[in-house]
């Protein structure tokens, strides 16, 4: 993991797992076509100064500003 990352989750107080987890809770709401919980869980991180971007290999995060 590179240096940005780690500094993003201190910074957020969570933890990669933290992060994989939130990503499978809304992997899982999509499959259910649950899309309002599906962006709840985008939220949640994003507002801990985490973005997902969904790509062809999977979903990736990346550290951005917080949102307040």
């Amino acid at each position: 993991m590179c240096q940005s990352h780690i500094l993003m989750l201190c910074r957020a107080n969570t933890t990669e797992e933290d992060v994989a987890a939130a990503i499978d809770r809304r992997a899982e709401a999509r499959q259910a076509k649950d899309y309002s919980k599906a962006d709840a869980v985008r939220a949640e991180l994003s507002k801990k100064g985490i973005a997902i971007m969904d790509t062809a290999e999977g979903v990736e995060w990346r550290p951005t500003t917080p949102e307040l």
